[in-house]
């Protein structure tokens, strides 16, 4: 009987420190994550220091992408991009570790690596961090919101010298524009036994990202809502519901996704390289 007791004991005691227990791993996995941000961030600035410019998100090489802004800071940030699981079949890959991996990524088998697997045969990174490419804009907007470049050729790029990188004197408050954070997640068709999540770091996607419109409540016609709702599901998982954000001076702060995303003057101008919300440029859907 008194054993009894004591099991009751122990498994009633267990049952009431496991929440504080994922509580406190998420708060390391945070503070890992937080202390990642900063490194790019500081790599992101040795870079501005030596261009005078921001690196470009792709920097296309006769037609295709030739490299991308991983690839421009790896060496700034003293980092390597981890090597490629996105694709690997069968076996579940390690776990990707360093500057360039959340813990909390890995605690949701995100995936890290090059291309989305028969979507996009062309070199495109997938992985943790997601950069501020476009601000409230697109791509082809003139000139760039964001920091990743603008497209010069209105058929298309073909060579560096069509994407023009943003100038470091572009950015009018460098503490109050997203540069990089963790990244809106996506599920993509690989064969992996590690499961099939993976980040956009095109960081502006958030914006139109199906399961960002899921979580905020938001009209998403022509999605599976269940689906989205899975992902993001996972996406909350990483920090408890936030996100880490480093911005352009460096300095990280810890949001919800509301406040990262929403319809306000104030949510929207910090992805701006001119601190402006640019109301004509919201989207309407979703």
């Amino acid at each position: 009987m008194e054993l009894l007791v004591v099991i009751a004991i122990i498994a009633t005691l267990a049952a009431l420190l496991l929440p504080s227990l994922s509580r406190a791993r998420s708060a390391a996995d945070s503070a890992v994550c937080k202390g990642n941000l900063r490194q790019v961030g500081i790599g992101l600035n040795l870079y501005v220091g030596d261009f005078a410019e921001y690196p470009r998100y792709l920097t296309p090489l006769d037609g295709q992408i030739g490299w991308s802004w991983v690839e421009d800071l790896e060496r700034y940030v003293g980092a390597r991009w981890p090597e490629d699981n996105l694709t690997t079949n069968a076996i579940p890959p390690a776990k990707r570790e360093g500057v360039w991996c959340c813990p909390g990524y890995n605690r949701v088998k995100g995936l890290i690596g090059f291309n989305r697997p028969s979507v996009l045969p062309r070199k495109y990174p997938w992985g943790s961090y997601g950069y501020n490419w476009r601000g409230v804009g697109s791509k082809n907007h003139k000139p760039s919101l964001g920091l990743g470049g603008v497209n010069m050729r209105e058929e298309g790029w073909q060579t560096p010298e069509d994407v023009r990188p943003v100038r470091d004197s572009e950015v009018v408050s460098p503490s109050d524009m997203i540069a990089v954070a963790d990244t809106p997640l996506e599920r993509i068709p690989v064969r992996s036994a590690s499961g099939d999540l993976a980040g956009n770091t095109d960081l502006s996607e958030g914006f139109i990202h199906p399961a960002v419109s899921v979580v905020l409540g938001r009209p998403t016609p022509f999605v599976n809502h269940e689906r989205w709702r899975e992902t993001g599901a996972s996406m909350n998982r990483r920090h408890g519901g936030r996100w880490n954000v480093g911005f352009v001076d460096g300095h990280v702060e810890h949001h919800r996704l509301r406040s990262l995303f929403q319809l306000t003057d104030f949510a929207r101008r910090r992805w701006n390289n001119d601190n402006h919300p640019h109301r004509d440029l919201w989207p309407t859907w979703p």
